[in-house]
């Protein structure tokens, strides 16, 4: 039996299962979409909501983090991901006060040390500019930009192959209208590497995302499918939020959606500059200064904690090299 070491981390209970292969060039060949599956399977693996493959990355970067969902598709990007490499890193290979430059799918991504909420120890992580134009999250639609649009309006035939499309569409539909501000649910799709639908209702936690979130996913607009969130503002500096995540499923945070969010509520007109984003794992802070065209940086920066979980060792058997 063929065994490797591993590192359980979490993000405000977003939990990863990370692989260094830094200095083994020999796992960046295992067959990482086929273990991923069984690895993250909380009953009959080790349990996770991914698994995080850090590599050598180019010469303007630290190194790589190539993320695999549960499902074991590729994400391009994932926000608490990033935050649990980055304590790995500093605790694990000594980039204590160090900062990281990670390459990913989505780009390069700086991190640095901060102090959270709380007075704890967190990291700060620049994620970049967010994306709006519907051609590159991809959004099927005339419109250039998707933001508070009728979710109605890019409803049409699913894209994971059910025989009974048009009424569980309806039915998702419905309940997410029930739900939302106004009594129809109006969507923002926003890219942070990856693609987000922030819908704003009146209780997020009363939203039952966990079965208008699959639904929602895989709408014929969404081609590559879309992570899907349900927002709710209170006053301007805070925004509840309930994560459906595509490969995933229903997750305790999201980093890359609480940004979504963020600059959804900014577009919007609900939300101000910097914000406290409740998620059920925790809080993260949340901040997008202003877009390029108006003077700011552009990227959306996020204040939030990672932490050490176990070490272990676990089998590639049944997974394999590719």
């Amino acid at each position: 039996m063929t065994t490797i070491a591993f590192a359980k981390y979490h993000g405000l209970g977003n939990d990863f299962i990370i692989v260094d292969a830094l200095d083994d060039g020999t796992l960046a060949g295992t067959d990482w979409p086929g273990l991923a599956p069984r690895w993250c399977d909380r009953r009959l693996g080790i349990g996770a909501d991914g698994i995080l493959v850090l590599v050598p990355g180019a010469s303007d970067t630290d190194l790589e983090m190539r993320v695999f969902n549960a499902d074991g598709t590729r994400a391009q990007m994932c926000g608490n991901g990033v935050r649990c490499v980055a304590l790995y890193m500093a605790d694990r290979r000594g980039h204590r006060g160090k900062g990281l430059r990670i390459s990913t799918l989505a780009g390069r991504i700086d991190v640095t040390w901060a102090t959270g909420l709380g007075g704890k120890r967190a990291v700060r992580v620049d994620m970049g500019p967010p994306g709006l134009e519907s051609a590159d999250l991809p959004v099927r639609t005339n419109r250039d930009r998707v933001v508070d649009v009728p979710l109605g309006e890019l409803a049409g035939e699913s894209t994971d192959g059910s025989g009974s499309d048009a009424k569980k569409i309806q039915v998702a539909l419905e309940a997410f209208d029930a739900a939302s501000e106004g009594g129809t649910a109006r969507v923002t799709c926003v890219s942070m590497g990856n693609p987000h639908a922030v819908v704003f209702v009146r209780d997020a936690g009363a939203t039952p995302m966990e079965s208008i979130g699959p639904v929602v996913e895989h709408l014929g607009a969404f081609p590559d499918r879309m992570n899907v969130h349900a927002a709710q503002a209170v006053g301007r500096g805070m925004v509840i939020a309930r994560t459906w995540e595509r490969g995933a499923g229903l997750t305790r945070a999201c980093g890359t959606g609480a940004c979504a969010v963020v600059v959804a509520g900014i577009l919007t007109g609900r939300l101000d500059r910097r914000v406290i984003v409740r998620l059920p794992g925790g809080d993260l802070d949340v901040e997008w200064p202003g877009d390029s065209a108006a003077g700011g940086s552009g990227g959306v920066i996020v204040i939030g904690p990672a932490e050490e979980v176990y070490l272990g060792r676990a089998s590639l058997d049944a997974g394999g090299r590719a």
